[in-house]
Order: C-alpha cells, then structure tokens, then sequence
C-alpha cells in the first residue's frame, strides 16, 4: 500500500520555476534536496558529486581493510622483503 509519510518530493533546480504543493491522500511530501535510490545518490542539481564521494569513501574503506588484514596475517620476512628468512 501507498503511504504517503514515507515520501519526498525533489525538485530539479535548472531555474526558478515556481514548486508545486501537491499532496498524496490530504499529506504535502517535504522537499528533499538529495534521495538515495537503489545504492545511487541523486541530487536535485544533478551532479554527481555526493555519489562520487560515497563511492570512494566505501572503496577507500575496503582498500584500508584490506591492507590491514594483509599487515596482520604477513610473516616479517615476507613484508621485510628477505627472501632467504624463508
């Protein structure tokens, strides 16, 4: 079912055309400047720069993960680079 309450509205900001009030079931949506649909961040400018920034704050995150999990399970010799400690 269709609930009202859970929705916004986000206007597209090319100029300063006038913003309609229109309400679903007698509820006026609140405006939003930015929604976050199916993992992709859109913004009413259309730029993608939030979606970029989250993007590579997660894959910046797995990258240090990574390298840390790497760091702990290493022998010395194999991070020191001394082959003939093996």
């Amino acid at each position: 079912m269709f609930d009202p309450t859970k929705c916004s509205v986000m206007h597209l900001d090319f100029d300063d055309n006038l913003r309609s009030s229109d309400s679903f079931n007698g509820v006026i949506p609140e405006d939003s400047v930015q929604e976050k649909d199916f993992g992709v961040i859109t913004h009413n400018s259309l730029l993608w720069n939030e979606q970029i920034k989250a993007s590579v704050s997660k894959h910046n995150k797995m990258i240090l993960c990574g390298i840390v999990t790497n760091l702990i399970i290493r022998e010395k010799s194999v991070m020191i680079g001394d082959s003939h400690l093996h």
